[in-house]
């Protein structure tokens, strides 16, 4: 009976210690202050996949808002979507996990708020953002959403734009490959 409590103890130790080993170094949060010189509203996010109303990283940012971006110098992570579009519900949670990783907030532009309308300022948008976007049907600039935009000092420095190819739900590689796309905007934004 002793050696096969001293046997298990051995091995709960080893287990232990295995598992240690898979700790990874934390990322280096970013000192990024969120600007002032833009207004933001609490943003409910419950309607997306694996979100609550408020215990996430989202604030709401009106479109008049996001065009002030250039002109006051704001840094962070700006994601245009909206609750229907199938690609955003994959996007948000994964978004969602990163960003707190960071302990960043993230902009969100709704594009179909009822609150803040998107469509009359839509030309504006297409103005500011066009340079990184794909070409649609009629061979100029389009919003494709989930657009996820990283802005350092007013400057776009990188996006990322849809989702990995997926018949269905995502698998594990290809959630992380998009964390590691929106990893990839978060790093951008720190500062050389």
């Amino acid at each position: 009976m002793k050696k096969i409590l001293k046997f298990l103890m051995v091995v709960m130790f080893l287990v232990g210690c295995a598992k240690n080993k898979d700790i990874t170094k934390p990322i280096e949060k970013l000192n990024i202050e969120l600007s002032t010189q833009i207004s933001t509203y609490d943003i409910d996010m419950s309607a997306y996949n694996n979100m609550t109303a408020y215990n996430h990283q989202f604030l709401g940012l009106s479109p008049d808002e996001f065009l002030k971006v250039e002109d006051v110098k704001a840094t962070g992570i700006f994601m245009f979507g909206f609750n229907r579009c199938h690609a955003c519900q994959k996007a948000v949670s994964n978004l969602n996990e990163v960003a707190k990783t960071y302990d960043l907030k993230v902009y969100y532009i709704d594009c179909y708020s009822k609150v803040y309308p998107f469509q009359p300022k839509y030309e504006q948008i297409i103005e500011k953002i066009g340079k990184i976007l794909s070409l649609g049907e009629d061979k100029k600039p389009a919003l494709f959403t989930p657009e996820v935009i990283a802005i350092k000092n007013g400057e776009i420095v990188d996006h990322h734009s849809g989702i990995p190819q997926a018949d269905g739900e995502l698998n594990d590689q290809q959630i992380q490959e998009l964390k590691d796309h929106y990893q990839k905007l978060f790093e951008s934004l720190r500062t050389k």
